[in-house]
């Protein structure tokens, strides 16, 4: 296509030298064979426009060899840059506002970075050329490090003179390593009023979950994806255990022993074991052991405010005492309708036994579970002796010299004096009283 040149100014001047250039006042526009200006060049504003007027412009810059290595095309609002062999290197530019560079791969030419405004997205790398992205500081060290090539992201800082990784992320492995010899690291996780919700804490070994209004809660599920495991802050409870897997609580001691045991599936607590005796105290609000529970004795201790001991279940001898050293005992039972039917007073040390509207009574077994000895408080009665057992009662002075006996196999009563001589005898057998003393 034919182009004229259309002079708009007054022309200057012209060197008349071999290279016949010529300087113009205004502007020049280039036209096309029908007279529409396709190229404008403004003198006044510095100003080259090309395009327009049904025409869409073209600007092509080329290199000594005649090879094209840069254009900027209107169609496409694009700026390219070539390598003048045809192929475009970069691309600025287009209908997405994008910013791509691109590397001969053999008969491939990939994007290997991309950057569009529309989506706000950076893409780095292609098939067969992993991308990297670094970011350094003003002394020029790689401070951050993306590659894609081993699937990492590395963040670095000086640690005494040392540029150290205090942050890696690794792909391969699915591992976030936070912290470094003489910087430990911290992970904070923020809600969305920006409170600190979850922190760990490498300097204090420590996990931190909640903050003030979030409750933290910490939660486990097995191979069923049951919930067997959960730490709730808001009722600050521990559940352990699930329907179908039964929770457990164990304790070791320094040699790995099962010293505590909490059993949800026998619904028992297990304290010590194998060299390990277990203890229970239990304190009351001023800090004063009350009870305890003693694996090494087999006993079970209460104590009362002043710490003594005024109760004692003594496995090891099978007894029970009751009071101490300044405190006497008492044991009261009750019957169902709240009535103290049965005390043993160590004050008074004496038995009490019924009550108003229920009668005592005390029963005495031999080894073949006949009653020999029963005391009636409703008949005010005593009886001793069984149906194939007899039953006896004597009485001792405080000499402990027998001096009365009621003897149920014979059916006598008798007394002795002060020599163990027999002084008087009832013979119920024979209906008949001696009096004297009897050698």
């Amino acid at each position: 296509m034919e182009e004229s040149f259309l002079r708009k100014g007054k022309f200057i001047e012209s060197n008349g030298g071999l290279d016949m250039s010529e300087v113009f006042d205004g502007t020049v526009e280039v036209q096309t064979s029908g007279a529409t200006t396709t190229v404008v060049l403004d003198g006044n504003l510095g100003l080259v426009t090309a395009g327009g007027n049904g025409s869409s412009g073209k600007v092509s810059v080329q290199d000594d060899e005649g090879q094209e290595r840069a254009r900027i095309v209107g169609s496409l609002g694009t700026y390219f840059v070539s390598n003048g062999l045809g192929q475009d290197l970069i691309e600025i530019g287009g209908l997405d506002g994008a910013l791509v560079v691109r590397q001969p791969l053999g008969n491939a030419f990939p994007e290997v970075l991309t950057f569009k405004q529309d989506t706000a997205s950076l893409t780095a790398g292609a098939e067969s050329a992993a991308g990297t992205m670094i970011v350094r500081d003003h002394h020029g060290h790689d401070t951050i490090a993306l590659d894609s090539a081993v699937a990492t992201v590395i963040v670095r800082a000086d640690t005494g003179g040392t540029l150290a990784d205090v942050l890696a992320l690794d792909g391969n492995t699915g591992t976030l390593d936070v912290g470094v010899d003489g910087r430990e690291g911290t992970v904070r996780v923020r809600n969305g009023a920006g409170l600190d919700v979850l922190v760990m804490n490498g300097a204090e070994a420590a996990l931190a979950i909640g903050a003030a209004g979030h409750a933290g809660s910490v939660s486990a599920r097995d191979g069923k994806g049951r919930e067997v495991f959960r730490i709730d802050a808001g009722q600050a409870t521990l559940f352990i255990g699930a329907e179908g897997n039964n929770g457990d609580l164990i304790v070791a001691d320094g040699q790995g022993r099962q010293v505590f045991h909490v059993d949800g599936k026998r619904a028992s607590v297990d304290v010590g074991t194998a060299g390990n005796e277990g203890h229970v105290h239990v304190h009351d609000t001023d800090d004063t052991l009350r009870i305890h529970l003693d694996g090494r004795a087999g006993d079970v201790i209460v104590r009362d405010r002043e710490g003594r001991p005024v109760f004692r279940i003594n496995g090891s001898n099978a007894a029970v005492t009751i009071g101490t050293d300044g405190v006497e005992g008492d044991l009261t039972v009750r019957d169902a309708e709240d009535r103290a039917v049965f005390r043993v007073d160590g004050n008074k040390a004496a038995v009490d036994l019924g009550a108003a509207g229920n009668e005592g009574d005390l029963i005495i077994r031999d080894d073949e579970g006949r009653d020999v000895i029963h005391v009636n408080g409703g008949g005010a009665l005593i009886g001793v002796g069984a149906n194939g057992h007899e039953g006896h009662v004597q009485v001792r002075d405080a000499d402990n010299t027998l001096r009365v006996h009621l003897d149920g196999t014979l059916g006598d009563l008798i007394v002795f004096d002060d020599g163990k001589r027999e002084s008087f005898r009832l013979d119920g057998s024979n209906a008949r009283l001696t009096a004297g003393l009897r050698a």
